[in-house]
């Protein structure tokens, strides 16, 4: 009898050879050359089937179902039955049959590492030529980016199916498709040039999933989070104080669509198997050096919590001038002698109150300060409810949050009646005016001051007033309760007049609003302005404490004469 056993498991020679002999396309022209050598034998075995009777046919499904089970050998199984050729030729074609399907199922797993390693070698390729900082650059929040988005998530399933080794399980059909949706991604990114030209040879697939990636990811979105918390509020400051929100609200939407990469789970319903997956370690990397340089960028310009190190340098930078170039940039006009009138401050005199009471700094965009008349008539209402004119004003030209220039109005008169003899209540009455004019305009150079306020600068501002809740003038608590930006504005430009002017009821009334003064002007002075404001400051508090001790007040005598009557007068008040 024909020992058939010993040519089950046969192969063709090639398959017997080491791996890799035969290409993919070779394979697969083998594999069609096995299916059509199956379909003749199962057709012969068909028509060989006919010539068995039909009680030997059951018998020949019992024994080939135990043969198909492994129970039992073909050799073992013929022997079950009598000698016959059409049994002889049943028990060939079963052994070509499972001799072709052991070698169907030997292709099939070539074929199978065939596509792995084309499909491995595909994603590497297309893995180590992604740019990410291209991507992230390009980030415009739209759900075309967030598509794309899914594409680099699907690619980094893909390597980690690759990495873990789990992609030798896949079905052809499966690797098929993975390898059709690497092509589409690479045309996709290649048009939207995400693609570098050339592939790293050195490139390795990350070994980096899941938690930890999670962990960093979380991480950026906190970070995004706080900065876009800074960002509002420094937006509502900016319309408190300056009324232009323009210069933060492209970068605030930029961070918007960053925040919603690094909460894309969340936001978006995770894809499956996200959490043990996350997104690419390089893709973070680009969005956090992207948020970083922009952070960085904006805390330079102020607008942003700025470190020691920003601080210093965005100082050193604004400072870098001459301030001779801003004071003599600044125009005085209408301060003219007048027939029969005496000018009581003349535009030199008006510069040179400026240059003893402030930096250059914060008059870097003042172009000139104007005597006019309140031709626009504007108007302000006193404690008593009467309806004033306005003393002063300031103009100011913005273009995205910055100033670009502005003028200070002034429309009280700086003039007197000429007298040969003047009573002691004309000549205070002189120095009231001429105090209120000088504490006025300070007052209007406190309006400029809010264009040059950090986020820093408006934060500690904030924080101060917020202590001392007192308001240090009835107009400051008047202009609070008309409005709370009009009440931000002139509350500000109303401690800056007192700074300037009476610091020492300023600090009776505020301490903190006073060192906060006291450190603003530091922080913007040059050397020589700051030595200077240091010699005023106590030239100015040494001269009230006299006064004070003068007339036996106490610090509460001084504040509860000072809100009662403020020396700008009765008759008039700013804008």
């Amino acid at each position: 009898m024909l020992n058939l056993d010993m040519f089950e498991g046969e192969v063709s020679p090639e398959l017997q050879e080491t791996k890799v002999v035969l290409s993919r396309e070779e394979i697969e022209a083998r594999m069609t050359h096995v299916q059509e050598s199956m379909g003749l034998v199962d057709k012969k075995t068909a028509e060989n089937w006919k010539n068995i009777p039909g009680a030997q046919r059951e018998k020949l499904d019992e024994v080939f179902n135990d043969v198909y089970a492994g129970k039992v050998g073909l050799t073992e199984a013929r022997s079950q039955f009598p000698q016959d050729g059409n049994i002889d030729l049943i028990f060939e074609s079963v052994k070509r049959s499972r001799a072709l399907d052991f070698e169907q199922q030997k292709l099939q797993k070539e074929y199978r590492e065939c596509i792995v390693e084309d499909v491995t070698r595909c994603a590497k390729n297309l893995s180590s030529r992604v740019n990410f900082e291209a991507f992230i650059e390009e980030f415009d929040d739209s759900r075309y980016f967030f598509h794309t988005l899914g594409e680099l998530f699907e690619l980094r399933r893909i390597e980690l199916s690759i990495v873990t080794g789990a992609i030798s399980g896949d079905s052809i059909q499966h690797l098929d498709y993975l390898k059709q949706s690497l092509v589409a991604y690479e045309s996709n990114w290649s048009q939207d040039n995400f693609l570098r030209k050339e592939a790293s040879p050195d490139f390795e697939f990350s070994k980096e999933y899941g938690r930890n990636v999670t962990a960093r990811r979380q991480e950026l979105a906190t970070v995004v989070d706080v900065t876009l918390f800074n960002f509002d509020t420094f937006v509502k400051w900016d319309r408190f104080y300056r009324g232009d929100t323009a210069k933060s609200l492209g970068v605030e939407r930029l961070l918007e669509g960053l925040g919603h990469i690094f909460n894309w789970g969340e936001l978006h319903g995770a894809p499956e198997g996200f959490e043990t997956i996350d997104f690419d370690p390089r893709l973070l990397d680009a969005a956090e050096k992207s948020v970083s340089s922009k952070i960085q960028y904006y805390a330079l310009q102020g607008v942003l919590p700025q470190t020691p190190e920003q601080q210093a340098a965005f100082v050193a930078n604004v400072l870098d001038f001459n301030p001779l170039d801003i004071w003599s940039g600044i125009h005085t006009v209408g301060f003219d002698e007048k027939e029969d009138q005496e000018l009581l401050i003349t535009e030199e005199e008006v510069l040179a109150e400026l240059r003893n009471s402030f930096p250059a700094y914060f008059l870097k965009r003042v172009e000139s300060i104007v005597k006019k008349e309140n031709t626009e008539g504007f108007k302000v209402f006193s404690k008593e409810g009467k309806r004033l004119e306005a003393a002063g004003c300031f103009r100011d030209i913005t273009r995205e949050g910055q100033l670009v220039s502005a003028r200070i109005e002034w429309y009280s008169s700086v003039w007197a009646e000429v007298k040969t003899a003047q009573t002691e209540e004309e000549k205070k009455a002189r120095e009231v005016r001429l105090d209120s004019t000088v504490e006025g305009i300070n007052h209007e150079v406190g309006h400029a001051i809010h264009f040059v306020l950090t986020y820093d600068d408006l934060k500690t501002w904030h924080v101060a007033s917020a202590k001392d809740r007192e308001a240090v003038s009835w107009y400051a608590k008047y202009a609070k309760g008309q409005d709370h930006g009009m009440g931000a504005r002139e509350g500000f430009a109303e401690t800056v007049e007192l700074f300037t002017h009476y610091p020492m009821v300023l600090a009776a009334i505020s301490p903190n609003r006073f060192e906060y003064m006291r450190s603003l002007f530091e922080k913007y002075s040059q050397p020589a302005e700051r030595a200077r404001m240091h010699r005023r400051l106590a030239r100015q508090m040494r001269q009230t404490a006299r006064y004070w001790r003068s007339k036996g007040w106490t610090e509460d005598d001084a504040i509860r004469v000072h809100t009662k009557y403020e020396r700008r007068g009765k008759n008039e008040q700013r804008n």
